[in-house]
């Protein structure tokens, strides 16, 4: 008999397994395990009773999908869990959103768990379980607004359901033992049976009497709207240059100074969101271009230097997508950064898009060495696409112009370095040569005393350059500068 949990818990002498690892065993073992198995028995739901994830089918049927994948992903951007220091709730907010904007999904989903879910049942575990004869407690990190329309399909004779309430974080953040411990003792877990997929249930495989880790064939772990909202830096972060901080370096070393530059005609803030929309838009043609820089790799280098995840990408509408954030952010920020000319604005636009497009498309369609040439005219649609908007002052040009030639010589070095048969070449020094460049640039009107031209925002960047290159750089440098004419310390 079940008991419930009176007043104080921890009167009763659990297993201690708290430095034992809990071995993942096989299905066959698992079933073996129970068919023997005389007491309480608490499964897992996702994965294991049931062969996906419940909280990914519900979102997945919030419709307009389009609308709701977007939505999802400016909350995961906007990531409000972090605030109340609770991370393991992220669920708990994408499901208030998928509930409170797309209401109807509830009867959507009503409909799927009748005519979907008993066919993603974990048949073998079922059985098991019917023949057992025990009660089943069905305890997940799921919630129960999702879960409890599910329980019929499951065939079991009255299941007792343990999931977490969708309003209360705590639920989610405790833990599955600790939810558990809200409605029985100790004494009942600890001569339980427990059937999970996850090692996040460690603790509970720890107190039980029987732990079952296991893994199921046929399990599937289907992220809702996965690769349906497209968002300008995706393919850098995940894809191109995945675990690297690449989404930072663009915004600190792209963005910033992009704004800057932008900010020398105006400082409204319509003006502001325009830049940004703007740069954005010319970014996501960018990542096309990473995008079939891959394919062709694939397709035609003998040594194509590819991450994991570039080789396991598949998604050929991905420039579709691109392409269809790219307009609809350049047509935005054109009307926010040109209203009177919005449409010879958005044309023009249009245009450097193309251009940019067309530029990578031949780029990554030639051999190495030629590359070097293409990579400047590639470089100025990335760093000087923004004088479609701006004013050009000798300021704005020696900004746009010393991060070109910085990239292009760092990149000429790199191909040099990768032709070179094995000679070490030095890391180049990107931030400092940047730096060097634009100080350069800008000494024409300071020698004609034309210093004025300086009182612009475009001038903020060389603070900005000057702070990367001794953050970035200043040891790389400093490390080997010496006196020749003195004799070196040992």
């Amino acid at each position: 008999m079940i008991t419930q949990a009176q007043g104080a818990i921890g009167e009763v002498t659990l297993p201690n397994r708290d430095f034992v690892l809990i071995d993942e065993i096989t299905a066959t073992q698992t079933l073996c395990r129970l068919e023997q198995h005389q007491g309480g028995i608490i499964v897992d739901l996702d994965e294991t009773l049931y062969l996906h994830n419940s909280t990914e089918d519900f979102i997945r049927l919030a419709q307009p999908s389009l609308i709701a994948a977007y939505l999802l992903r400016l909350l995961d951007m906007a990531a409000p869990w972090r605030f109340v220091r609770r991370k393991d709730t992220r669920d708990n907010w994408r499901l208030l959103l998928v509930v409170a904007l797309f209401p109807w999904t509830l009867l959507r989903w009503r409909r799927f768990c009748r005519k979907v879910v008993p066919s993603r049942l974990n048949r073998q575990l079922v059985e098991g379980l019917r023949s057992n004869g025990d009660h089943v407690i069905v305890a997940t990190n799921g919630f129960r607004i999702v879960i409890e329309p599910m329980m019929n399909a499951f065939g079991l004779e009255k299941p007792t359901l343990v999931a977490c309430r969708l309003l209360y974080l705590r639920d989610r953040a405790n833990g599955k033992l600790a939810l558990l411990r809200t409605r029985y003792d100790d004494e009942f877990l600890a001569s339980s049976i427990v059937i999970t997929d996850s090692r996040t249930d460690t603790p509970l495989l720890q107190v039980c009497a029987v732990p079952c880790l296991t893994q199921w064939t046929g399990a599937i772990f289907d992220k809702a709207f996965k690769g349906v909202a497209y968002v300008p830096g995706d393919y850098i972060t995940y894809v191109k240059k995945p675990r690297m901080r690449a989404s930072r370096k663009l915004l600190r070393e792209d963005l910033l100074p992009w704004l800057l530059v932008g900010l020398s005609t105006s400082f409204t803030l319509s003006h502001i969101l325009g830049l940004i929309c703007l740069f954005y838009s010319m970014w996501a043609v960018y990542e096309v271009g990473y995008y079939d820089n891959d394919v062709t790799a694939k397709l035609y280098e003998s040594d194509p230097q590819l991450t994991s995840a570039a080789v396991a990408f598949d998604d050929r509408r991905f420039p579709l997508r691109a392409w269809g954030v790219a307009l609809a952010l350049g047509l935005i920020g054109s009307l926010l950064v040109a209203m009177p000319t919005v449409m010879t604005t958005a044309l023009v636009w249009l245009a450097v898009l193309c251009g940019l497009q067309a530029t990578y498309w031949l780029y990554n369609r030639m051999d190495k060495a030629t590359r070097v040439w293409l990579y400047v005219p590639l470089q100025a649609f990335r760093r000087g696409a923004v004088l479609v908007v701006v004013l050009y002052t000798p300021v704005v040009a020696a900004i746009i112009a010393s991060e070109i030639l910085a990239k292009w010589i760092e990149y000429l070095v790199y191909r040099l370095q990768r032709t070179s048969d094995g000679y070490k070449w030095p890391v180049m020094p990107y931030q400092t040569i940047k730096l060097v460049i634009a100080l350069t640039l800008l000494l024409p009107p300071a020698l004609t005393g034309n210093w004025s031209s300086y009182w612009t925002p475009a001038i903020l960047c060389l603070p900005l350059f000057a702070f990367e290159a001794w953050r970035l750089e200043r040891r790389k440098v400093l490390s080997n500068v010496h006196r020749l004419d003195r004799p070196s310390k040992t």
